[in-house]
This record gives C-alpha cells, sequence and structure tokens, in this order.
C-alpha cells in the first residue's frame, strides 16, 4: 500500500504545475495470454482496469499510472479438473501524444508489477513480480471533457509460483471511456 500511495503522490506532483490535462480512464479489453500452456488451460477474456494520465509534462510526453484485473476459470490439462487463475498489476509509465483533430494519437511504454494467483485441487500458488508494457492507440474526443481509448497493449511478465516458470503477459485489446479535467 505504501507503495501505491508513494506512486500517486508522485504523479500527482510531477503534474501540479499545469492546471489541466489530467485524464482518468475506466477501460475493458479482451486478454490474449501469450503462452500456449495459459491459452489450453484459461484461454483469453476480459480484463478490467482504470487508467491515470498527466498529459504534456515535457512537449508532448506525459506519465501514466495503470492497473487491472484479470480472471478466469479453466480446466487442468490432464485431469479436467476446474482451477482458477487471477491476475492484477499495477504500474507507472511515460506516454507520447500527437494530436491530429479529434484524435488524440500515442504510443507508450512502462513497467507494472503483477500479482499472480492460481487454485485448484492440486494446490494454491501465488506469485509477484515485476514486467512491462508497450502501448499504441488513440483517444477520440467525442464530447466536451470525453474521450473514447481505442488501443493495444503487448505486456510481458514472468513469474515462478511453484516449480515452472509461466509468462503472464500477452496482448490486451480494448477499448475505454476517459474524462479529462
Amino acid at each position: 500500500m505504501k507503495k501505491l500511495t508513494a506512486l500517486l503522490s508522485l504523479f500527482f506532483i510531477a503534474g501540479s504545475a499545469f492546471a489541466s490535462d489530467y485524464r482518468i480512464e475506466l477501460k475493458t479489453s479482451y486478454f490474449n495470454p501469450s503462452e500456449q500452456v495459459f491459452k489450453d488451460i484459461y484461454g483469453g477474456g476480459s480484463m478490467y482496469g482504470i487508467k491515470a494520465e498527466k498529459s504534456r509534462i515535457y512537449k508532448k510526453f506525459g506519465i501514466i499510472v495503470e492497473a487491472g484485473y484479470f480472471e478466469k476459470q479453466g480446466k487442468l490439462t490432464f485431469t479436467q479438473e476446474d482451477t482458477t487463475v487471477k491476475i492484477a498489476f499495477l504500474g507507472p509509465g511515460i506516454i507520447y501524444q500527437h494530436t491530429k483533430g479529434r484524435f488524440d494519437l500515442y504510443g507508450g511504454a512502462g513497467f507494472r508489477y503483477y500479482y499472480f494467483e492460481e487454485r485448484n485441487p492440486i494446490g494454491h500458488a501465488q506469485e509477484g513480480g515485476v514486467g512491462y508494457f508497450l502501448s499504441v492507440g488513440t483517444y477520440i474526443h467525442i464530447m466536451k471533457n470525453f474521450y473514447a481509448d481505442v488501443g493495444i497493449n503487448y505486456s510481458g511478465c514472468q513469474v515462478k509460483p511453484a516449480e515452472l516458470e509461466v509468462e503472464i503477459g500477452g496482448i490486451e485489446a480494448g477499448i475505454g471511456l476517459a474524462y479529462e479535467f
């Protein structure tokens, strides 16, 4: 909790010199894991998140902090018993934006702290790890202070909750609704 508080404080202190250009966004995306074993057991599914942004810290560069959550049930490969996975993440990044009419095109990159948990009849495994993300997309101005966000993230993080190392990242294609203040 102390790390989250420090991260959010840094976000707002860094942007306090500017009176506007803050965005807060609720988003949903389809998460397609990159590791085949993960896909075989759980497949892809809905991921939910929130993103806070301070635009134009330096020229066209800004900072973002985002958090997300993915939960899915699946079947173990050999025994076909029920299993559940939960992945949560939080992390900062840098974003570059270029405005073209009603569109704010962006590209970004950053780090995330991931929490991974899996429960099934064989056991319970949990692990945390640091990963990364790369993103591209566009904010579309839809009305005063409101934007639709259409974007794609690629993420990666290796965790080793048991004997096996698992890649819990993948492609996240999603949409969101952002409010600028």
